[in-house]
């Protein structure tokens, strides 16, 4: 995932957790809340991504 698009994502979620708390600007806290779940999102995507074969070497070196 793109730089600008993690990015674009981390606030929209961050909008949608100051909403449900009912605030009227987005806090330094619903970023932080939602960095760790759009960080993984990313990681994920990029993985899914490599080849069969990169991936079989990665299970291998961390396991």
């Amino acid at each position: 995932m793109g730089d600008a698009r993690k990015t674009l994502t981390l606030f929209r979620h961050a909008g949608e957790t100051a909403t449900e708390r009912e605030l009227e600007t987005v806090t330094r806290e619903c970023l932080d809340e939602n960095l760790g779940a759009t960080e993984k999102a990313a990681t994920i995507e990029k993985l899914t991504q490599l080849p069969f074969n990169h991936l079989h070497v990665l299970a291998a070196v961390t396991g």
